[in-house]
């Protein structure tokens, strides 16, 4: 199926529904809003995830999911611009985000992290959403992505697994 963009919230009901029923796969990016000093916008790793799926999404003929721009990030909070979660808040704001996606046909999910401090409530979030409401889930962790390249091609040994939920 052709469409103008992979962005769910920039497509029509129709074209959702449509795509669902086509691949029913779904990108769920995760990033914060944090102190970046003078060179970054505070909402680089909610861009940066996005960015990644919506590339992703191409290929693998899913949809993007909306991303919450807000993350756990309470050690950044010494420094303006941060906005933070508790860890509770997000896992709740993630779950219902993708359960909603899986009412409406999303089978498989990708949850792709750009931030550190999202780990644990997604570990938490993915778990539930394959246990409850029985999607497919897969986490990449986009900074630990970049170590196993680097390691890769230092040692050409991986330095840890991606994490799959299935």
């Amino acid at each position: 199926m052709t469409l103008p963009t992979r962005i769910w919230a920039e497509l029509t009901q129709p074209d959702i529904k449509a795509q669902l029923e086509t691949s029913g796969q779904v990108l769920f990016p995760s990033g914060s809003v944090e102190q970046h000093s003078a060179h970054l916008p505070a909402n680089i790793d909610t861009l940066a995830a996005t960015l990644v799926c919506d590339l992703v999404a191409e290929r693998m003929d899913a949809l993007v999911l909306p991303a919450p721009s807000v993350g756990v990030t309470p050690v950044h909070m010494p420094f303006e611009a941060t906005v933070t979660f508790s860890h509770a808040t997000y896992q709740r704001v993630v779950v219902e985000i993708c359960e909603s996606a899986a009412q409406h046909g999303a089978k498989d999910l990708l949850i792709v992290n750009w931030h550190e401090g999202n780990i644990p409530p997604l570990a938490i979030a993915a778990e539930e959403l394959h246990r409850r409401i029985g999607l497919r889930v897969a986490t990449v962790h986009i900074l630990q992505a970049w170590e196993n390249v680097v390691r890769v091609l230092v040692s050409g040994r991986p330095a840890r697994n991606v994490v799959n939920h299935d």
